[in-house]
């Protein structure tokens, strides 16, 4: 099951589940800027406790993402993606609309 909302309730996580074990970022999307963000990481054998948890000073993710962009635009800087990665994250939003609208699994188109 997927799910996905930006303002749904007024607290925010990600959790991604693997084979191994889960990774749980707290307020993963719009975090605030005065706040640090942290990762818990958690092992299959104790999903009670994280086994890790890494903490990220505060910033300003936005100022961060101009601030970048605009260096990149000025030649004085590179952009953090590519422009095939981005055709890439594209595929798969594709594909999880077609998954939506068939109720089923879709594979990823992964040709260029």
């Amino acid at each position: 099951t997927f799910n996905c909302s930006g303002q749904l309730f007024a607290r925010q996580a990600l959790i991604c589940f693997g084979t191994t074990g889960c990774i749980e970022v707290d307020v993963p999307f719009i975090p605030a800027s005065d706040l640090p963000s942290t990762i818990h990481v958690y092992d299959r054998s104790n999903l009670a406790s994280p086994g890790e948890t890494i903490t990220f000073d505060a910033v300003n993710q936005y100022t961060l993402q101009s601030d970048n962009f605009a260096l990149a635009v000025r030649g004085l800087g590179s952009m953090p993606m590519s422009l095939d990665d981005s055709i890439a994250n594209m595929r798969v939003v594709d594909s999880l609309k077609r998954s939506a609208e068939t109720g089923g699994w879709e594979k990823v188109d992964a040709s260029l």
